[in-house]
Parts: structure tokens; C-alpha cells; sequence
């Protein structure tokens, strides 16, 4: 990020960032720019401090307006991005769901929270959240979601979707993987985020499931480290 930005000499500049740089929130609901709140994770983290380098420099020597767009996870029917529905805390789910076995849901609730899921961005969305910053920078932080969904409605999809019949449990327990509680404002962005034909959620779930041949669903990484995440 540094060579970039010492690079920038003109025109506007936008970077990808991840609502992860807002750690976890107090509030359920989280408005763009929010300060971070601990934990933060070592990537929430890298992020950050790859923003404050450019909206540090945004303006100055010539240069133009500077855009951090948090993304939450990117959903596609593209070979990297269905990683994100193989592993991680997706990733848990959808194994349970193909093989039926019975998927433990953190019940509404739990914590005093009301819902657990996660956010989504469709990557074409994305794709025109980012043109439109190029045209018009927000001058700061916004985010860029498609959506959200809870765990629940996401384990009845995959399971609709796969032909399976895994049994789903809500339990008082929240594992690691599910503890995600946040909804992100993204009215910053609304207009090129606004969904088109193609992009809604269980047609992105069954394109990204559809594409995945048998023999290499279960590929798993080839050595320790290698986390099969893009």
C-alpha cells in the first residue's frame, strides 16, 4: 500500500477493504465509518492501517479523492470465489448439508442477540460499487453489501439447493465460525449495489453450487498452512 499510494500522483483512488476492519461492534447494526471495536483480527487490522496510509494522502500533492469500500464476503460463480462456500465458516455448513448430517444453529436469542448470519456482496455488484467510486469518490469509508442472511435461511437454502435432508437444530450455543451478528449500512453506495437480474441470493447459492463438480468439492488443501481460502 505504500509503493501504491507513493505512486498515486493523480485522479481518484479506491481500495478494497473488508468490514472486517470493524472488529465486533458493540451494536448490531453497524453505519459506515464506524470506529473499530475489539477484537480486531490481524487482516481487520492490515486493513486499517492500509486506509489511514490513503486517506492520508487523499488530496494532497495533486492527487484526488480516496474510497475504502468494506466488502464483506464476495459470492460468484468464479473458481475463487467458491472457495469462500467450500471453507471457512460457509464452509461448514455446506459440508453438513451435502453429506445430511444434522447442522447446529445458534438460536435467535443467544447472547441477546437477535440474529446470526452473514453479509454478502455479489461480485458484479461490487464490481459497480467500485466503478462508481472512480466517478464519484465517497472521501472516506463506505460498504458495499448485497445483503444479509441468517444461518438459518442459509443451511435451508444449501440443503434445498444440494438435495439433501440435514436436520437443522437450533441450539444456545454460538460456535466461532457462526458468531456473526452485524448488519452494514451501505447508503454510501446504495445505487450501483442496487441488485439486478441474475444476482439474488439463491441464484448466486445454485450458480456457485451447480459449478462444482463432484471431484473437486472435496479438494482439500495439499499442505499445512495452505487454508483454501482465496
Amino acid at each position: 500500500m505504500e509503493t501504491m499510494v507513493d505512486a498515486w500522483r493523480r485522479g481518484p483512488f479506491v481500495f478494497v477493504s473488508s468490514v472486517d476492519a470493524y472488529g465486533h461492534p458493540t451494536t448490531d447494526r453497524v453505519a459506515e465509518e464506524s470506529a473499530p471495536h475489539e477484537p480486531v483480527s490481524p487482516y481487520g487490522k492490515a486493513k486499517l492501517d492500509c486506509e489511514a496510509m490513503l486517506l492520508r494522502a487523499a488530496g494532497t500533492e495533486g492527487r484526488g479523492g480516496a474510497s475504502s469500500v468494506r466488502s464483506p464476503i464476495v459470492w460468484g460463480a468464479h473458481d475463487r470465489l467458491r472457495e469462500q462456500l467450500r471453507w471457512g465458516a460457509l464452509g461448514t455448513l455446506y459440508q453438513a448439508a451435502e453429506q445430511g448430517r444434522p447442522i447446529e444453529l445458534p438460536r435467535p436469542g443467544t447472547g441477546g442477540h437477535a440474529w446470526y448470519g452473514a453479509a454478502w456482496v455479489h461480485a458484479a455488484a461490487l464490481a459497480r460499487a467500485v466503478a462508481e467510486c472512480l466517478d464519484r469518490p465517497v472521501h472516506g469509508v463506505a460498504n458495499a453489501c448485497s445483503g444479509h442472511v441468517s444461518w438459518h435461511d442459509l443451511a435451508h437454502d444449501l440443503t434445498q439447493l444440494l438435495g439433501t435432508r440435514a436436520d437443522l437444530r437450533e441450539t444456545d450455543g454460538v460456535p466461532q465460525d457462526l458468531d456473526h451478528r452485524w448488519h452494514y449500512d451501505s447508503t454510501r453506495l446504495a445505487r450501483p449495489l442496487r441488485p439486478r437480474p441474475g444476482e439474488g441470493r439463491r441464484t448466486v447459492l445454485s450458480e456457485m453450487i451447480t459449478a462444482m463438480t463432484p471431484e473437486n468439492r472435496w479438494t482439500a488443501p495439499r499442505h499445512a498452512g495452505q487454508s483454501g481460502r482465496p
